[in-house]
């Protein structure tokens, strides 16, 4: 399933005496959208449920305190008490360039309410903000002026809406479709490999074909290793508490790292996972039962983009009876073997590389087995695979990953 990408604008210029931020923008400014209705991209689905993500208009107006965004369907909006996954997003650019710097969504996910902010100024992301409509035609959401603080200016916004659930069946529209989306004609199929390319537009992420174990790095004037780590597991009658740190150092002209796993299954098959590109760092955040925490950066003397020295972080602290359910044991007894792989880069393009790699399968099942692996010769790997996917599966964290890659 292809990730959903989420991100919004708002802004603010100077700092005076330590004060909060003063906006860039006017105190009742407002931009607004229509959409037409009947335009949802439906597969599956009945007017019912689609006629719930057929946007009509979308708003912003800007206080003194907070900006109000709101956000109108034909049929209701539902994010609470409902089977299906609805969701709402909405995307602002901050400085004109026709990209989101910041994003609000609000909507279901695994039948649990969720609402986050995420943005590249100010906060960073919240879950604490102010939502309502679930029942109307209107979703309201409001964002404190603080949210965004830094940013260079308000210039446009754009929404989207979706739904999915029974089986495959999902249904999507856009509003200002033209800021950062394809236009989606209903009465044609998607041309998967029009979405693909404006797919790629967007994501940043790093993608390789085949086993990267086998490939031949491109660049021997750098080297990446893989250097130490620590690992600490425990459980009580509530809860699952991980915490993993990896250390490794990098030599000559690197300019940005990546990460990945791949595992063998016992039918000679493998599976890439994907490619994680550093910087990337997300401060620890609590939500309702879960607590989470994760980084992936340069540590050197030159801050995140120094990658001299690095580390990879995460915590995870979750309700036992989630992490049990989540936990994959039985797929484990198809694999053989775990591989963690670095690879770090000579140019920004990513085409010049060299990496490093560590077999975890051992760390890793000792891992499944609610063990400790505290000693410097492997890596656990898989991004602590069970653990973390429970825990990012059902409180939807995912959304929250932004990468933080210098532009």
């Amino acid at each position: 399933m292809k990730k959903m990408m989420i991100s919004i604008v708002i802004a603010c210029a100077f700092l005076a005496s330590g004060l909060l931020m003063i906006p860039a923008y006017a105190e009742g400014e407002v931009i607004s959208h229509t959409d037409p209705t009947g335009d949802v991209y439906n597969d599956g689905f009945t007017s019912d449920v689609f006629n719930n993500v057929d946007i009509t208009a979308l708003t912003m107006n800007v206080g003194s305190e907070v900006i109000v965004f709101e956000m109108t369907v034909l049929g209701i909006v539902i994010y609470e008490n409902t089977s299906l996954d609805y969701n709402y997003y909405i995307y602002i650019d901050h400085d004109g360039d026709g990209e989101e710097e910041s994003d609000i969504m609000v909507g279901m996910l695994m039948n649990t309410p969720m609402m986050l902010f995420t943005s590249e100024y100010g906060t960073g992301y919240s879950m604490d903000f102010e939502v309502s409509g679930n029942g109307t035609d209107t979703l309201r959401v409001e964002i404190p002026v603080s949210y965004i603080s830094g940013s260079p200016g308000l210039t446009d916004i754009y929404g989207e809406a979706s739904v999915w659930g029974d089986g495959w069946n999902s249904a999507d529209d856009y509003v200002n479709e033209d800021f950062g989306v394809v236009p989606i004609d209903d009465d044609e199929p998607v041309d998967d490999d029009e979405w693909d390319d404006d797919w790629d537009d967007w994501d940043d992420d790093y993608e390789t074909e085949g086993d990267p174990t086998e490939e031949t790095p491109t660049d021997e004037s750098i080297e990446v290793s893989i250097d130490s780590y620590g690992m600490d597991f425990s459980e009580s009658s509530e809860n699952v508490e991980i915490e993993v740190k990896v250390g490794g150092t990098t030599s000559g002209t690197v300019v940005k790292c990546a990460w990945t796993t791949v595992t063998y299954m016992k039918d000679g098959t493998y599976e890439v996972e994907s490619w994680e590109v550093g910087p990337e760092d997300m401060e620890r955040i609590t939500y309702e039962n879960f607590t989470f925490e994760n980084y992936f950066k340069g540590k050197g003397s030159g801050g995140e983009d120094d990658w001299s020295t690095w580390g990879y972080y995460i915590y995870a602290k979750m309700p036992k009876e989630e992490y049990e359910e989540n936990d994959p044991d039985e797929d484990m007894e198809n694999v053989t073997k775990v591989v963690w792989v670095v690879r770090a880069f000579s140019d920004d393009d990513m085409t010049m590389w060299n990496q490093d790699t560590k077999d975890v399968t051992d760390k890793l099942k000792a891992v499944m087995d609610g063990e400790s692996t505290d000693d410097d010769d492997d890596l656990p790997g898989f991004e602590l695979f069970g653990a973390v996917v429970a825990f990012i599966s059902v409180a939807g964290i995912g959304f929250a990953f932004r990468k933080r890659n210098s532009k």
